[in-house]
C-alpha cells in the first residue's frame, strides 16, 4: 500500500525486501535514535530488521497495527506507525 502525500513524499508498507535499506537507515542514525528508542541498541544485524519486518507484516495483516516507511524522492528516510490499534475502541498509539 502506498499513501501519496505529493510527488516527492509518500508512505509505503515495507516487507522483507526492504531489510537492507531499513537496517542501513537505522545504522546511519544509530546515535541519534538511541536517545529515544531502546530497541536500536539491540538491532545489530540485518536479521534483526528482517524479523521486525515480518512482525510488521503480520500486524498490518491482522489490523492490529500499521507500520510504513516514509519515502522522500524515492529514498527511505524514516518510519511511522500506528500501534495497538483497537477496532472496538477506535484508538491507536502513533509512533514515528
Amino acid at each position: 500500500m502506498r499513501i501519496l502525500v505529493n510527488s516527492s513524499l509518500w508512505i509505503e508498507t515495507l516487507d522483507t525486501s526492504d531489510t537492507d535499506a531499513l537496517f542501513d537507515l537505522t545504522n546511519r542514525n544509530r546515535n541519534h535514535l538511541n536517545t529515544w528508542l531502546p530497541w536500536v541498541q539491540h538491532t545489530t544485524e540485518p536479521d534483526h530488521t528482517r524479523t521486525f519486518l515480518r512482525q510488521v507484516a503480520e500486524s498490518n495483516r491482522k489490523g492490529t497495527g500499521f507500520q510504513g516507511g516514509i519515502f522522500w524522492h524515492g529514498q527511505l528516510v524514516g518510519m511511522l506507525g500506528l500501534r495497538e490499534i483497537s477496532q472496538s475502541n477506535l484508538t491507536s498509539n502513533i509512533g514515528y
